[in-house]
C-alpha cells in the first residue's frame, strides 16, 4: 500500500478503535485474576454469547441497537453470576480451589460452545449494521464501537475507584482473608465481579458483530487477544489493560495495512514477545521507570507544577 499521511491517519484512528474494543476484552481478565486470583478460560465464550444475543435481539425481536446492546449486556452479566454463584463458589472453600475452578472454566466454555453449535448451527450471522453514515472513513458501527467502550471503560473504572463495591473488590484484591475479616460478603462481591467481568466480555462481543461475523468459535481468538494485552499491559493492571488493546489494535491495524492483511492475528504475538524481551532485559530498571512515569501523569504532578 503507498503511503500517505491522510491515509495513515485514517487507519491509526481506526485501530485504536477496534485496541478500545479489544481492552474490553483484557479489563474484564484482569478484574477476574485481580479480584479472585482466577485464570477464567471461559472469558471468549461470554464473548461470543454477547454478539449472539445481540443478533437475535435486532432480527428476531427487532429491538433496536441501542437497547440491544445494554440488553446483551445484562444477560451476560446476569449468566455470569449464576455461574460464579452454582460453579464456582462451591469449590472456593475446597483443597486446591484454584485448580478445580480453571478446570471448571474450561469445561465451561466447551460447554457453551456446543450449545450454541446444537441450538443455531456452526453458521455464520450478521446482525446488520447499526447504523449506515461514515465519517471520515470510519462506518457508523465503528463510531458507536468507539463511543460505547469509552464509556464502559469509564463507567467500570469509576465503579473500581469511587463506590463502596469497587473499595470491596480492592480490598479483596489486596487480602481476602483480611478483607472478610473486616466484613466485607466475599460470595455477594465475588459474584458482582464474575458477573462484570463476563458482561465486558459481552459487551465486546456485541459491539463486534456488526463488523464481523457471528460464529460460535469466535470467541476463541477473542480470548487468546485477552491474554495477549494483559502480557503486553501487565497482568492484573487495570490501566496496562486499556494501553495494551490500544497497542494490539494499533500494531494489528498498521501491520495488516501496511505489510499483509495475513497476517494480522500473529502481529499481536510479534509485539507480545517484544515487550516482554524487553521486560526481562530491563528487569528492575523497566518497573522504576514505570513508577516514574505514573508518578509523572498524576494529577498531584499536574497540581505541583
Amino acid at each position: 500500500m503507498i503511503f500517505s499521511l491522510p491515509l495513515f491517519f485514517n487507519i491509526l484512528l481506526i485501530s485504536i478503535i477496534y485496541g478500545l474494543i479489544y481492552s474490553l476484552m483484557g479489563m474484564g481478565l484482569t478484574m477476574i485474576f485481580g479480584i479472585m486470583k482466577l485464570t477464567n478460560f471461559a472469558h471468549g465464550d461470554f464473548y461470543m454469547l454477547g454478539s449472539y444475543f445481540l443478533f437475535f435481539l435486532i432480527t428476531m425481536f427487532n429491538i433496536p441497537f441501542y437497547f440491544a446492546i445494554p440488553l446483551s449486556m445484562a444477560t451476560v452479566f446476569v449468566l455470569g453470576v449464576g455461574c460464579e454463584v452454582f460453579l464456582l463458589r462451591p469449590v472456593r472453600e475446597i483443597e486446591r480451589s484454584l485448580e478445580y475452578a480453571l478446570l471448571i472454566t474450561i469445561s465451561l466454555g466447551t460447554i457453551i460452545k456446543k450449545l450454541v453449535i446444537i441450538l443455531v448451527g456452526p453458521y455464520k450471522y450478521t446482525p446488520g449494521d447499526f447504523v449506515s453514515f461514515t465519517i471520515i472513513g470510519i462506518s457508523g458501527n465503528e463510531v458507536i464501537a468507539c463511543v460505547t467502550a469509552i464509556i464502559m471503560i469509564i463507567t467500570v473504572h469509576t465503579t473500581i475507584k469511587k463506590t463502596s463495591t469497587g473499595r470491596f473488590w480492592r480490598a479483596m484484591a489486596e487480602d481476602k482473608f483480611i478483607a472478610k475479616v473486616v466484613g466485607v460478603n466475599i460470595n455477594r462481591n465475588s459474584s458482582y465481579a464474575f458477573g462484570v467481568s463476563t458482561m465486558l466480555a459481552g459487551v465486546a462481543g456485541a459491539l463486534i458483530a456488526p463488523i464481523f461475523y457471528v460464529t460460535p468459535l469466535n470467541g476463541n481468538l477473542a480470548l487468546v487477544k485477552g491474554y495477549v494485552i494483559i502480557a503486553i499491559g501487565g497482568l492484573g493492571s487495570f490501566i496496562g489493560s486499556i494501553f495494551g488493546g490500544i497497542a494490539l489494535g494499533i500494531t494489528e491495524g498498521l501491520g495488516s495495512a501496511f505489510y499483509n492483511p495475513a497476517y494480522k492475528d500473529v502481529y499481536g504475538f510479534i509485539l507480545m514477545v517484544i515487550v516482554l524481551t524487553m521486560k526481562s532485559w530491563l528487569g528492575e530498571r523497566s518497573e522504576i521507570f514505570v513508577e516514574k512515569v505514573k508518578n509523572t501523569m498524576s494529577f498531584r504532578w499536574w497540581l505541583r507544577h
